[in-house]
């Protein structure tokens, strides 16, 4: 299915993949940048958010990529529940960043 934007004539699967591949650079980068702040303030999340980057882009990744899914129905299921999964515990390590630099920040004014 084609679409015109800004007259021009545009693949709809094409932007699909041009956000996924937008999308999938921001959050690799954003990951990976607060891994180094979590070494960087020595919290215990640096590996847990390198890993959970690295499975994340996988399956998003393969959800990308234009293959006959519905000959692959337990596959599709699995990468789909795989990035859920993946994005949910992000949110959870992403919090437990935000405690882990709170109890930081508090400890160094009561020793400052």
């Amino acid at each position: 299915m084609s679409e015109a934007l800004f007259g021009v004539t545009v693949d709809s699967y094409l932007l699909t993949v041009l956000a996924g591949v937008v999308e999938l650079y921001f959050h690799f980068q954003l990951l990976t940048d607060l891994s180094h702040i979590a070494g960087n303030y020595a919290c215990p999340q640096e590996g847990k958010l390198l890993t959970l980057r690295t499975v994340y882009t996988v399956a998003a990744t393969l959800s990308l990529l234009s293959l006959p899914w519905e000959d692959w129905l337990a596959v599709a299921v699995a990468v789909m529940l795989t990035g859920v999964a993946a994005a949910l515990w992000i949110c959870k390590t992403l919090f437990s960043f935000r405690r882990s630099l709170a109890e930081g920040a508090a400890g160094a004014k009561k020793t400052g």
